[in-house]
């Protein structure tokens, strides 16, 4: 399918008429997400100032990955997703204060959890 027929379809989520804006983001469901002008079209939709067109690239955006298919490869281990399970999420609680050095300790944390 053309980026004619994708600007069209773009155009129409914008109708005024709920049936083909609920039609356009049906026949979106035809296309690949990864395509970057579907991607573009959408994300030009999403932004929209009017509602209904908003509405309705959500609409179409459901539909794209309603017809996707189930992922069936295996998700890898990596080194860094392995680091991050060994995180001490208290201890970077307690000592982690970016941008406010200058801030004295007591007002940043008055709690007894982080009292050192």
């Amino acid at each position: 399918m053309g980026d004619t027929r994708l600007n069209h379809l773009g155009s129409i989520l914008e109708s005024r008429n709920s049936a083909l804006r609920r039609e356009a983001a049906v026949a979106f469901g035809k296309y690949c997400l990864s395509d970057d002008k579907v991607a573009e079209v959408l994300l030009t939709h999403i932004c929209s100032t009017s509602w209904d067109g908003r509405v309705a690239a959500a609409d179409a955006s459901n539909s794209l990955l309603l017809n996707m298919e189930a992922y069936s490869g295996n998700i890898e281990d990596s080194p860094i997703s392995s680091a991050l399970q060994d995180v001490d999420a208290a201890f970077v609680l307690k000592t982690f204060n970016p941008f406010l050095r200058d801030v004295p300790r007591p007002i940043l944390c008055q709690t007894s959890a982080c009292e050192e």
